[in-house]
C-alpha cells in the first residue's frame, strides 16, 4: 500500500487497507511525508464482521464431525490470542508479534518488515473472536444490509433470490450462515469441548484451507496451525494460498480446490448470489 501512496508515478491519494497495512502506512514515513487516518470500518459500522470462514457445501455434508474439530482447534487458537493480547508481555507475547510481523510483512528480499511496535498497533487494532453476532446486529443482519448495498449498485438482482426460492434477503442471508457446527464445539457452560467430548479417537483428517495473503486477521489460522491446536482435534491443516482476494477464496472453494476459506463477508455474499444463477 505505501508503495503506491509515496510513489510519485503512482496517481493515489489515499487507500482503504485491513490491518497491518493501515497501521504499517499511518507508521511510515518518507521524507516527513505521512500517511493520516480518516476513519476505521469500526467507526462508521460498529462491530461488522470482517473476516468469516466460509466452507465448501460439498465438504461439509461429508464431514461434519472434521468440520466441528476444526472449528474447535480454530477456536482454541483465538482464544490463546486473546490471553496473550491481554497478557501483553512473555514469551507467548513475543512469539505472537513475531507471527504478526511475518506473516503481515512476509519475508521480502529488498522489502523492509514492519517493526515490532507497528504490529502491537495493529494487533489491538483487531477483534479477535470465533462468535457469529456481536453488539445488537447480528450476522445475517450484516449480509442483508450487504446484500441491500450491492442491490442499489445493481450486483444483485432480487428475481434471482426469488426463482432460487428465497423470498426475502433475510432468508438468503441465513441459508448462508451455517451456525451448528460452532455451537457443537462448546458445552452447555459455553466452554470449549476437548477432542474426546467431541468423539474424536484417533487419526488425522487433512482439511484444506484458503487464506489471503498478508492479513492479520487470519492470524489464528496460523497461530492454530503453528501450535499444533488443530492436530490436538486431529485435523491436518494444508494451507492454500496465498490468494490475492477474497473473490479468489470464494472461487477456490467452488472449484473445490479448498474445503475451508477465510474471507470477507461481502465476496461470501456476492460469490454465494452468483452461484445461483449457474
Amino acid at each position: 500500500m505505501v508503495d503506491y501512496m509515496f510513489n510519485s508515478d503512482k496517481d493515489v491519494d489515499g487507500g482503504i487497507a485491513w490491518e497491518p497495512h493501515f497501521s504499517v502506512a499511518l507508521d511510515y514515513n518518507k521524507d516527513g511525508d505521512r500517511c493520516k487516518k480518516v476513519a476505521t470500518t469500526d467507526e462508521y459500522n460498529p462491530d461488522h464482521p470482517c473476516c468469516v470462514i466460509a466452507a465448501n457445501n460439498t465438504f461439509l455434508s461429508k464431514n461434519e464431525d472434521a468440520t466441528q474439530r476444526f472449528l474447535a482447534g480454530y477456536a482454541k487458537s483465538v482464544q490463546w490470542i486473546n490471553a496473550t493480547l491481554d497478557a501483553g508481555s512473555g514469551s507467548d507475547f513475543k512469539e505472537l508479534v513475531d507471527m504478526t510481523i511475518d506473516i503481515g510483512t512476509p519475508k521480502i528480499e529488498g522489502k523492509d518488515q514492519m517493526p515490532e511496535f507497528t504490529a502491537k498497533k495493529a494487533l489491538y487494532n483487531i477483534k479477535f473472536t470465533y462468535e457469529l453476532n456481536h453488539g445488537t446486529t447480528t450476522l445475517a443482519d450484516q449480509y442483508v444490509e450487504i446484500m441491500e448495498v450491492y442491490e442499489k449498485l445493481g450486483i444483485i438482482v432480487p428475481e434471482v433470490l426469488t426463482k432460487a426460492g428465497f423470498e426475502t434477503p433475510g432468508d438468503f442471508a441465513e441459508h448462508l450462515i451455517q451456525d451448528q457446527y460452532l455451537a457443537e464445539v462448546f458445552d452447555g457452560d459455553g466452554n470449549l469441548k476437548s477432542s474426546e467430548e467431541l468423539g474424536y479417537t484417533g487419526g488425522i483428517t487433512t482439511v484444506k484451507v484458503a487464506y489471503l495473503a498478508a492479513d492479520i486477521h487470519q492470524l489464528a489460522l496460523h497461530i492454530g496451525k503453528a501450535k499444533g491446536f488443530f492436530e490436538e482435534y486431529g485435523i491436518h491443516v494444508d494451507l492454500k494460498g496465498p490468494y490475492g482476494a477474497g473473490g479468489d477464496v470464494m472461487n477456490a472453494l467452488l472449484s473445490k480446490h479448498a474445503d475451508v476459506g477465510f474471507v470477507g463477508s461481502p465476496p461470501v455474499v456476492s460469490s454465494s448470489f452468483n452461484a445461483l444463477r449457474s
